[in-house]
């Protein structure tokens, strides 16, 4: 619990493999954190785990994750994207809060029962049914209706984005 809390020049840290929780407020107010890899082992990231990073640009969540609990991301106001997998079975009050360039990309195609109501309290955009993996050598990307569409830069990502955007598939639930 609170390990590097207020660690304000910690700039990027590696956790390391054997690590499977990050505790109540490890990263609490690090304001200078820009990035951070989470292991493949975390299956829980805790109440405000994160809150107030604010240099916070990229985290990759692992599909190990079942559980993010309240407020774990809150005023990570840097935070452009972050993808949630199929397995996050539970999502806490305000996880997102003041998260206000956040795009959230979701596996999942709608929110899943153990979900808060409120767990995107500030109604950043979410992408349903989001998915990218490589197969045979190709990069593919499945969300919604545009399953299989072959990805070959970050700006055919940033299209079919756009594309979801006017066919319904963002939403803010």
């Amino acid at each position: 619990q609170c390990a590097f809390s207020r660690c304000t020049s910690l700039e990027s840290i590696e956790i390391p493999e054997n690590i499977t929780i990050i505790e109540l407020k490890t990263f609490y107010n690090c304001t200078s954190l820009t990035s951070i890899k989470i292991p493949n082992n975390v299956t829980r990231i805790g109440y405000d785990a994160f809150t107030y990073c604010e240099s916070l640009n990229n985290i990759e969540i692992p599909d190990s994750v079942t559980t993010i609990e309240s407020g774990a991301f809150d005023g990570c106001t840097s935070l452009e994207s972050i993808k949630i997998s199929n397995n996050v079975e539970m999502i806490g009050q305000g996880a997102f809060r003041s998260c206000n360039s956040l795009t959230i990309y979701c596996e999942a195609e709608f929110k899943p029962n153990g979900w808060n109501d409120d767990w995107n309290s500030s109604n950043c955009p979410v992408i349903w049914g989001f998915k990218i993996y490589e197969e045979n050598g190709y990069k593919y990307i499945n969300f919604g209706r545009y399953p299989q569409t072959v990805v070959t830069d970050e700006t055919t990502i940033s299209a079919l984005s756009s594309i979801s955007t006017t066919n319904n598939l963002l939403s803010n639930q």
